[in-house]
């Protein structure tokens, strides 16, 4: 009997500890992301393209959306490794401008039509 008791109890003791991890990981996974929206100045469906998938190749980049018809560009990142200005920084070496470029900032084109 106190064998199949703690039979039990393990049976039902580890997925409860298994779940609670996962739980708290979800928890902690959440506070590590952050979203940035910008309007962003690419015109066409090879811009989004080359944002999208240069830009989410970075480490702790979650995901990248830029929308053609709106042309905002939605960044869900980690804000310990990035701020504001370093996710401007990652559109303008893919070789776009946003609203919130600097005055003067001098970019290498990525599309030339």
């Amino acid at each position: 009997m106190k064998k199949l008791f703690l039979i039990l109890l393990v049976a039902f003791a580890i997925p409860s500890f298994v779940n609670a991890q996962t739980a708290v990981t979800g928890r902690e996974a959440s506070k590590n992301k952050a979203e940035f929206k910008v309007k962003t100045f690419f015109h066409c469906e090879n811009g989004k393209k080359l944002i999208e998938d240069k830009i989410s190749n970075k480490e702790d980049i979650y995901s990248v959306n830029a929308d053609l018809e709106t042309k905002i560009v939605t960044i869900v990142y980690n804000p310990q490794r990035y701020n504001e200005t370093d996710l401007i920084n990652l559109i303008h070496e893919v070789g776009y401008l946003t609203e919130k470029s600097p005055e003067g900032t001098k970019i290498e084109k990525a599309c030339s039509h």
